[in-house]
């Protein structure tokens, strides 16, 4: 073992040691809600921070202790364990045979790779969804620790059982090592990407959000309508199962090709994509489209403004804009406002993009005027003031 990587490994306890503290204490804290059913978004950040930081180092000792077994199991002698929280190695003592010396090596990943199977077998008998979720995380990092990480970790060089298990003077082996490792990691990465494993996870972690796709799907049962069916596709989207948003959207469609709703929803799922400029086209589009509601085409305009000011975002670096840059998001804005006038929410964003533009005075004449509005968002009339006020602090007189 080179005592330099050594050394620098174990400067990852001066890393890991504190998280493994501040996790522990955001889990004491919130231990009343970390626990019940409702696993909300934060609840998943956490249990991922304590299946990183205080579970995986136990998988870790378990690891190297495959190894320590293995050696004590053929007659030899444990010269150096060493164990660095998130690392560690051990240097055997003894005389072995090629195929003892190949199975040392195995044994520590094969205890960490049952360390998951375990723990994703008793995701399958557990009902508590953070437990479920804990569980699968644990097997996910396990498996895909040594399988994944630490292979590749190998294979650029650094320290790893994996250099020495391919390069193993014992060749027949090799042909089986090797087949099973890459079912690993396709199974790995199935479970990851898969529509189905993903449907599980949601539905096992997520029971009020399961209770609301049954009764969907019963009702669908009965009355297949494309309304219900864009409910569905909706709820699917919520959950990130953007694949099943799309089918259901399609048979939302199918069902009734003049029905407009599910083509917002489709283009959306575009932007999940990353092709922000097929969900502009689509948007645009829908807002000249004779089956859409008014209320429809004012959101797909004011979505063609916020992506806009994203891709602004993106283009600046969230630095300087120049003013000319805002006029895509703001004529999108003001077009949704001629659509419903009465509508509280395409005035603001469009006000709130003028402040940004720089554009105070004009900001502040629109806000101003929203206090009779109807909003389809209610979190923005209280948002109305903060923007006025940012608005006269930053006001000039030239304006």
């Amino acid at each position: 073992m080179d005592p330099f990587f050594s050394s620098s490994q174990d400067l990852l306890i001066i890393i890991v040691l504190p998280l493994m503290v501040i996790t522990l204490r955001s889990a004491w804290i919130e231990r009343q809600t970390l626990w019940d059913a409702n696993v909300t978004a934060r609840d998943r950040d956490l249990l991922m921070r304590i299946t990183m930081f205080v579970l995986m180092p136990v998988v870790v000792f378990l690891h190297e202790c495959g190894h320590a077994a293995a050696i004590l199991l053929f007659g030899g002698k444990i010269a150096e364990f060493h164990y660095g929280i998130l690392w560690g190695y051990v240097v055997p003592s003894g005389i072995f045979t090629p195929e003892q010396i190949l199975t040392i090596y195995l044994a520590g990943n094969v205890v960490e790779i049952l360390c998951g199977l375990l723990a994703l077998l008793a995701a399958f008998i557990v009902t508590s969804p953070p437990v479920v979720a804990v569980l699968i995380y644990l097997a996910i990092w396990s498996i895909s620790g040594t399988a994944i990480v630490y292979a590749m970790m190998s294979t650029l060089g650094m320290y790893g059982d994996w250099v020495a298990i391919y390069n193993t003077t014992v060749r027949s082996w090799i042909p089986y090592i090797g087949t099973i490792h890459a079912i690993i990691v396709i199974l790995l990465i199935w479970a990851l990407y898969g529509k189905a494993p993903r449907l599980w996870f949601v539905c096992r972690t997520r029971p009020v959000w399961a209770n609301k796709r049954n009764v969907l799907l019963n009702d669908l049962r009965t009355h297949p309508t494309a309304e219900i069916y864009l409910d569905l596709a909706w709820l699917y989207y919520e959950a990130g199962l953007d694949g099943f948003a799309q089918e259901a959207s399609e048979k939302s469609l199918s069902i009734e090709p003049q029905f407009a709703d599910p083509l917002y929803l489709q283009a959306w799922l575009q932007v999940n994509r990353g092709k922000v400029a097929k969900a502009q086209e689509l948007l645009t589009a829908l807002s000249t489209n004779t089956h859409a509601s008014a209320i429809l085409k004012a959101r797909s305009l004011m979505s063609v403004g916020q992506l806009a000011e994203d891709q602004i975002k993106k283009q600046t670096h969230n630095g300087p804009v120049p003013p000319e840059m805002w006029k895509v998001p703001l004529e999108a804005f003001t077009a949704a406002s001629l659509i419903e006038p009465e509508l509280g929410d395409p005035r603001f964003y469009r006000a709130r993009t003028l402040n940004k533009a720089g554009l105070h005075t004009l900001a502040l004449a629109e806000l101003e005027d929203l206090s009779n509005c109807k909003w389809l968002d209610p979190k923005l009339g209280d948002m109305v003031h903060v923007e006025i006020g940012l608005a006269r602090k930053l006001q000039t007189p030239q304006q």
